[in-house]
């Protein structure tokens, strides 16, 4: 994923919390590293239901060109925004037997566009 900055970017998520790192070029080529940016409180921004009951979340999808990751929870497939930290329920199952994967398409063609 792009960061913040533009540079090379990566999320992982554990337990209820984002972490979102980018990777920083070194001097040389082997003091380059990855360096945490920041930590989202995802269980904090998504309504996730009962502490109770809650599952573990899971990033089911990613769309690069407008930095939005989708993310399974057990109320729903969420898509949020990581600059913004918006988000917008897209389904309400969060089973994973229902879909495991997604793809944020952000357009579509028409067939007649390519006659």
């Amino acid at each position: 994923m792009p960061a913040e900055d533009g540079g090379l970017g990566l999320i992982v998520v554990l337990d209820f919390r984002a972490q979102l790192w980018k990777w920083k070029a070194g001097v040389r080529h082997d003091d380059a590293t990855w360096v945490l940016g920041r930590i989202v409180e995802l269980d904090k921004l998504l309504p996730l239901g009962a502490a109770g009951k809650r599952k573990p979340l899971a990033l089911v999808g990613f769309d690069g060109e407008n930095n939005v990751t989708l993310v399974r929870t057990s109320c729903g497939i969420f898509l949020v925004h990581l600059h913004s930290m918006t988000f917008k329920r897209l389904c309400n199952s969060g089973s994973a037997r229902d879909i495991h994967i997604y793809n944020a398409f952000s357009s579509f063609y028409d067939a007649d566009d390519f006659l």
